[in-house]
């Protein structure tokens, strides 16, 4: 009788580096090769202003709905005030820029941490707070963060708005919206690729463990308000980015961008594309 071997019984693992392989073989990476080429050398060559204008808003949102979904889809942590962060992003961005002088490639990560930072204070009450209370602690922020865009007005200008100036990298002006493109497009790659290496580590493992069940995270040794604080941060780090490059996108901030419809918008965004790749 001939001695059975891997390959007659199925695809199996034997290291973990190929269970946390992106790619099970070449196959996905030549797919994803090709499509990145299309992407970035075909549809600007082919597209109008207006289908690069559309790809360049769905850019903005992929990012910041995946922030969401590093939160809510594999953290388990509901957050209804995600817009908001958004927002702090992009007036961190316009202040960075316009009153501090800051360079475009340097105000969005910038203003990245500054949204960060706001998001790993009102992830506080995550400790002791889940599904629906924490929900409406985070619908909270929402119209805490708002109420500050509308009437800071020395800091945000209210609803006048803050013009944020053109972005530029080096010497090349990024006016018109293939060059915004290329810019969103490597901006949505980056994310989207330190997103899924995050999950196969150590600390998504942690997510993913609370998300499923807290308690038994706690009795492993996960140290509950610590990652979900970390979770809060890196969320709305994505969210700030997203805002930041919305901010310069459209060349100007108002406080009407970022309401309670956005943060829906985005928990749908999360539910229809499945919510932890699920």
């Amino acid at each position: 009788m001939r001695r059975l071997v891997t390959s007659d019984c199925g695809n199996f693992k034997t290291r973990y580096a190929e269970e946390a392989a992106l790619f099970p073989n070449d196959v996905g990476r030549l797919a994803l090769g090709a499509f990145l080429i299309v992407w970035f050398l075909v549809v600007p060559a082919a597209a109008g202003p207006y289908l690069l204008g559309v790809a360049n808003l769905t850019g903005i949102a992929v990012i910041g709905a995946t922030g969401l979904n590093l939160l809510t889809g594999y953290t388990g942590q509901i957050t209804i005030g995600h817009g908001a962060f958004m927002g702090v992003g992009a007036y961190a961005a316009a202040l960075l820029a316009a009153r501090a002088h800051l360079p475009f490639w340097l105000a969005i990560p910038l203003a990245g941490i500054a949204t960060a930072g706001v998001g790993a204070f009102f992830g506080i009450p995550s400790l002791r707070l889940k599904g629906l209370y924490l929900a409406i602690a985070t619908l909270a922020a929402q119209f805490i963060l708002e109420y500050v865009f509308v009437h800071w007005d020395w800091l945000t200008r209210g609803t006048s708005g803050l013009a944020v100036p053109q972005a530029r990298l080096g010497g090349w002006a990024l006016s018109g919206e293939r060059r915004f493109f290329w810019v969103i497009g490597a901006a949505v790659v980056l994310v989207t690729w330190l997103d899924l290496n995050l999950i196969r580590t150590r600390v998504g493992r942690a997510f993913v463990a609370i998300r499923d069940n807290d308690r038994a995270a706690a009795a492993l040794g996960i140290h509950l308000f610590g990652y979900k604080l970390l979770a809060f941060f890196l969320s709305a780090f994505m969210a700030g980015v997203a805002g930041a490059l919305y901010a310069y996108y459209l060349g100007v901030v108002a406080p009407g961008k970022f309401t309670l419809d956005l943060s829906i918008d985005y928990l749908a965004m999360g539910i229809v594309g499945g919510l932890g790749g699920r």
